[in-house]
């Protein structure tokens, strides 16, 4: 049986075509959808009706240490939408040891991350929500 290897390096961030380095420890991408592709109703009789909601919206959350350089990128980018309206971007998420791939060609940031200092090193959280997000989760 052959062994699989996960590499953590083998996460590739783009948004805007910038790639994103200086990511921090622990979890450092979360990608997910807002809602379920499907919601259901239960009759009376039992009888079960599943709607499917169309909504493909969701959103690509990643945590960076503040020391990176990618952080004065991301601040760009929101304050030129904060300014007039130009934070439209695509993001990307690739598992490059692996097949596990994410995208949209429309997502923004809501809100600039928290801020915090400390004695130690602190984490910038971004959160970018997509109008339509695409998600294909492989194996490696």
């Amino acid at each position: 049986m052959a062994v699989l290897t996960y590499d953590p390096n083998g996460i590739s961030l783009s948004v805007a075509g910038k790639l994103i380095k200086g990511f921090s420890d622990g979890t450092f991408v979360t990608i997910a959808r807002n809602n379920d592709m499907f919601s259901d109703k239960t009759g009376c009789d039992g009888k079960t009706t599943r709607v499917k909601t169309n909504d493909k919206s969701g959103y690509v959350q990643f945590v960076l240490q503040q020391s990176s350089a990618s952080n004065d990128d991301m601040s760009a980018i929101i304050a030129a939408d904060e300014l007039d309206n130009a934070g439209v971007v695509p993001v990307m998420v690739r598992d490059t040891s692996g097949r596990t791939t994410a995208s949209s060609l429309s997502a923004w940031f809501a809100r600039y991350p928290q801020v915090d200092y400390s004695k130690d090193v602190s984490d910038r959280t971004y959160m970018l929500r997509c109008d339509s997000l695409d998600i294909f989760v492989g194996g490696n």
